[in-house]
């Protein structure tokens, strides 16, 4: 077994690694339907964004693609921080090759001066997608502890009816008196940046990652921009819903679904986060709803909306059933030192 970097001119195995990923998916999670983005793929490959650090090792054996691990480390933040996901072809595992390729992963970070491993799996929930846990298994097995668990659900975007959004609505506006609606979708506008890039810093220490060592990350307006401006080169559109507090003109709420163009029919739920001091008012509810509404005029085409949410989030998980979502199946984020 040959283990090696790859490179984004070789597109002979940029291309045999895009359909060994295929050939994996399909086998550990048979129903879901999304595809992926080689837009996003391929930007990544090629390193756009300068505070990342992203390269696949591909791993052959009598030539053939059987394996891959990306490693991913952020430039500036998170500094002791390496992430990992491993993919194996279903017809080569228990072969020794993600091992291979995790001990490959391990040693780009001992020498990039890392010492937390990070990757993510899944496994099934009653009543979801019927999925393999061979990702689970695989990280439990060299040593990886569980650090958060994710339910992740999807809602057909048609299946609330107005008549529903309504009622949520006019029991939630009253409890927020003194905020007002901002919204837009792409770019951020400039007059609203600076608001969006504080918001943007409280992600870490305002939304539940359990017990995952990970640090905050802070944003100023050019930081801001220039990743947001980074996530539209990898394909991605936005719908933006924000509350501003009228008395101080600070934006304290948000939600923000992305739209890519490789998957157009799909919204992809970031992050609804509300300021601490201004909880208690609907306004969760009120971003979540709202930005369905916006999606639906500005993204006529988009059917269905994932979203993700720490089993330890429970005012978000309560928000997220009353508005229909259903579960699909659970995610787990792991580390392990070096």
């Amino acid at each position: 077994m040959d283990i090696t970097r790859l490179r984004p001119e070789d597109t002979a195995a940029v291309d045999e690694l895009w359909d060994m990923w295929r050939v994996a998916r399909k086998h550990d999670c048979p129903e879901f339907q999304r595809p992926f983005s080689k837009a996003i793929f391929l930007a990544d490959l090629n390193e756009i964004n300068p505070e990342e650090r992203h390269e696949w090792r591909v791993a052959r054996i009598d030539g053939r693609i059987v394996g891959s691990v990306h490693i991913g480390m952020f430039l500036g933040d998170n500094e002791h921080l390496l992430s990992t996901d491993i993919s194996v072809h279903p017809g080569f595992r228990r072969r020794g090759v993600g091992t291979a390729l995790l001990d490959a992963a391990t040693r780009a970070g001992r020498e990039a001066g890392r010492t937390v491993l990070s990757a993510a799996a899944a496994e099934p929930l009653p009543g979801g997608l019927a999925r393999t846990t061979d990702g689970r298994d695989f990280l439990l097995h060299h040593g990886f502890k569980v650090g958060n668990t994710v339910r992740s659900r999807i809602l057909e975007l048609s299946s609330i009816e107005g008549a529903v959004e309504r009622e949520l609505l006019d029991e939630s506006w009253p409890k927020a008196e003194g905020y007002e609606l901002v919204q837009w979708t792409g770019a951020t506008p400039s007059e609203h940046a600076a608001g969006a890039a504080a918001l943007a810093s409280r992600l870490v220490s305002d939304v539940p990652f359990g017990d995952l060592d990970i640090e905050e990350v802070t944003y100023d307006t050019d930081r801001y921009l220039r990743k947001e401006s980074i996530e539209m080169r990898r394909g991605f559109d936005f719908a933006c819903t924000y509350v501003k507090h009228v008395a101080s003109e600070e934006l304290v709420a948000h939600s923000v679904i992305s739209v890519n163009s490789e998957a157009p029919q799909y919204g992809g739920q970031w992050i609804t986060l509300v300021h601490p001091d201004h909880r208690g008012h609907r306004l969760g509810m009120i971003v979540k709803i709202e930005n369905h509404r916006l999606l639906r005029r500005t993204h006529p085409g988009v059917r269905w909306i994932e979203t993700a949410n720490a089993e330890v989030n429970s005012h978000m998980v309560a928000i997220n059933e009353r508005l229909g979502f259903t579960e699909l199946f659970r995610h787990l984020d792991f580390q392990r030192e070096i």
